[in-house]
């Protein structure tokens, strides 16, 4: 295990959400890493800090009905087995992903300063790239190398079309797809895998065109973009030339 993978993996483990071999190869390496060691001690005490002296604000009158509302549109679109889950779970999913967004904003506000100014697009893309590293079974809902069995798939969930290239030639499988399900609206994933590594490519809806910018982000090497009605993050545990590559070939497949 090394320093920069014990950082990447550092919230999944201090949350518990990894599998044991992992757990044991983290635990093992700060045992003999005083940097990482403190670097572990200090996340715990932010969580703590945070926890202790977070505002709290009670939940607005509004809140039940939208999520009624909410509630009822989604279970008329899931099969009847599925339609189990009480108002008050979805409330508690939203108000958990709101903590973790802003559990990892702050964190990355804290980041070295070597680490480059994220947008929020960006700290979004890393943090959910990080979360599938620690549960690989929610890394696809479509499993499929074909792109023509993976971009259907995405028809009738997303507002735009994205971006599904093969690009096996150049070295880089496509394992599949899923959606990811923020605040606002679904937007794509796709994951690919260059040797060991995965590479996540985050799709959404943008009215606006940015040329590419690469920079590393707690470790990963994050490529941002927006062309063609949409914009683009990826996210990799590579180096920023293997990113910058990907991140051309992505754009070729426009």
């Amino acid at each position: 295990m090394s320093c920069a993978r014990t950082r990447q993996m550092l919230d999944a483990w201090i949350d518990q959400e990894l599998d044991p071999a992992t757990h044991a190869a983290l635990v093992q390496h700060a045992a003999t890493c005083p940097a990482c060691s403190t670097l572990r001690a200090d996340r715990e005490s932010l969580l703590a800090e945070i926890r202790t002296g977070a505002a709290c604000f009670p939940a607005p009158a509004s809140l039940r009905p939208a999520v009624m509302r909410r509630l009822a549109e989604t279970r008329e679109a899931r099969p009847p087995a599925a339609r189990r889950t009480g108002w008050w779970q979805m409330a508690a999913l939203a108000i958990s992903a709101a903590t973790l967004s802003s559990l990892f904003t702050l964190w990355l506000t804290r980041a070295p300063a070597e680490d480059a100014p994220s947008s929020a697009w960006t700290v979004n893309a890393v943090a959910r790239h990080v979360a599938i590293l620690g549960d690989p079974a929610h890394l696809i809902e479509v499993v499929s190398s074909d792109r023509h069995t993976v971009k259907p798939w995405f028809h009738g969930k997303l507002d735009f079309a994205p971006t599904v290239a093969d690009l096996s030639g150049e070295g880089y499988v496509l394992l599949g797809g899923r959606l990811e399900r923020g605040a606002q609206r679904p937007t794509a994933a796709l994951v690919y895998q260059v040797r060991e590594h995965p590479i996540s490519l985050f799709m959404d809806h943008a009215e606006f065109t940015q040329p590419v910018a690469i920079k590393t982000v707690r470790g990963f090497s994050v490529a941002t973009w927006a062309a063609g009605g949409v914009r683009f993050a990826v996210v990799a545990d590579t180096d920023a030339v293997e990113m910058a590559r990907f991140a051309r070939l992505v754009q070729a497949a426009r």
